[in-house]
């Protein structure tokens, strides 16, 4: 399981507290939902400012927050419970046991995990919890963070093992390895590519209703990373 290693990650949220973590003068608060995906901690979208900045976003979009941002934040992993190796799955599944037998000596019924596509996920919450309480009762050294992959969202494409909101997502459970937080480079522009292709593609056509001007912006369009998309939104943008 890793242990020193630096990541950047991002943080979704107000935009007053990003400038005063940026500027030192607060630390996130740890997470305590009862269905928070990885355990209680602070959590970051590792390597993905898109992810942080859309989460933000929908949670202005709800009335979470006021002002969407998103704050950069460097964290050491220390000893890390990495769910992409196979130890620590296996770490997390004799956890499990221990919650189910914790139920069945008390009579509760085991959590379950709700929504679509497990969005609360209470049944986990509840396991590593479990986890780190008993390596504590056991005086063995408590995991720093935990780091996860997940698949959520949309197929990338019909019969896709891809997911259009696949990530990787990091709880920190110990705030010293958190170093630092950095506002990341703003705007960002929640258009996808594609849109944008369409709308510049109108605009000009619109304004330009000679061939040449279609024919330049399609020569302009050809040059993108999407060089057919780009071709096709412009003749279909261009057309009567």
């Amino acid at each position: 399981m890793n242990s020193r290693s630096l990541v950047i990650g991002y943080h979704g949220c107000e935009l007053k507290l990003a400038k005063r973590l940026a500027a030192g003068g607060a630390d996130l608060t740890p997470s305590r939902n009862l269905y928070d995906w990885l355990g209680n901690g602070q959590y970051i979208w590792e390597y993905s400012l898109e992810r942080g900045w859309q989460w933000a976003l929908e949670a202005a979009k709800e009335g979470r927050i006021k002002t969407p941002a998103v704050i950069g934040v460097v964290v050491d992993l220390g000893k890390c419970l990495d769910l992409v190796e196979a130890e620590a799955l296996q770490i997390v599944r004799d956890a499990y046991q221990r919650y189910r037998h914790i139920c069945q000596l008390s009579g509760s019924n085991e959590e379950r995990n709700r929504g679509i596509g497990f969005r609360a996920r209470y049944l986990d919450c509840m396991v590593f919890e479990t986890l780190h309480a008993w390596r504590q009762q056991q005086g063995l050294p408590p995991f720093d963070t935990v780091r996860g992959f997940f698949v959520e969202g949309s197929e990338l494409y019909p019969g896709a093992g891809l997911r259009d909101r696949d990530h990787i997502q990091i709880c920190v459970r110990n705030p010293q390895c958190i170093k630092g937080y950095f506002l990341p480079r703003l705007p960002i522009n929640p258009v996808p590519r594609e849109t944008r292709l369409r709308q510049g593609a109108k605009r000009v056509c619109s304004s330009s209703r000679s061939w040449v001007g279609s024919i330049c912006w399609m020569r302009a369009l050809e040059r993108s990373i999407f060089p057919a998309e780009a071709m096709m939104l412009a003749r279909t943008a261009a057309s009567p």
